[in-house]
C-alpha cells in the first residue's frame, strides 16, 4: 500500500482518537510533505515517459526507423520491469491491452471492489 495512504489514514484514525493538538499537528506537516514530494515523483516521471516518446517519435521520423525508435519504448520500460509477460492476459492485443488497463479501467475496477 502506499505509504501516504498509510499516513492518511493514521491521520484519520488520530483524529478520532482525540490526539493532541501537536501530535495531529506533526501528522499533518509530515502528510503533506509527503504529498508533495509525491507530486513531484510523479510530475518527472510523466515529463521522463513523454520526452522517451517525443524521442521515440524523432527516431522513427528522422532517424533509423521505427524498430531503432521501439528501442526507445522498449528501455523505458523493461528497466522497472513493465513489459507485459507473453502469457498475460491481452499481452498479445494491444488495445485489448489499453482497454483493460488504462486508469479508467483501473478506477472502474476499483469502484467496482
Amino acid at each position: 500500500m502506499n505509504p501516504l495512504i498509510k499516513l492518511a489514514e493514521a491521520v484519520e484514525e488520530a483524529a478520532r482518537s482525540n490526539v493532541s493538538l501537536e501530535c495531529m499537528s506533526i501528522a499533518i506537516t509530515a502528510l503533506v510533505a509527503g504529498a508533495k514530494l509525491a507530486a513531484q515523483q510523479q510530475q518527472w516521471l510523466l515529463h521522463d515517459n513523454i520526452t522517451t516518446m517525443q524521442s521515440a517519435w524523432i527516431e522513427w521520423k528522422h532517424g533509423q526507423g521505427a524498430a531503432a525508435a521501439m528501442e526507445w519504448i522498449e528501455n523505458t520500460l523493461s528497466d522497472p520491469g513493465l513489459i507485459p509477460d507473453e502469457d498475460e492476459l491481452n499481452s498479445q492485443n494491444a488495445q485489448a491491452w489499453h482497454d483493460a488497463n488504462c486508469s479508467r479501467a483501473l478506477k472502474q475496477q476499483q469502484e467496482a471492489a
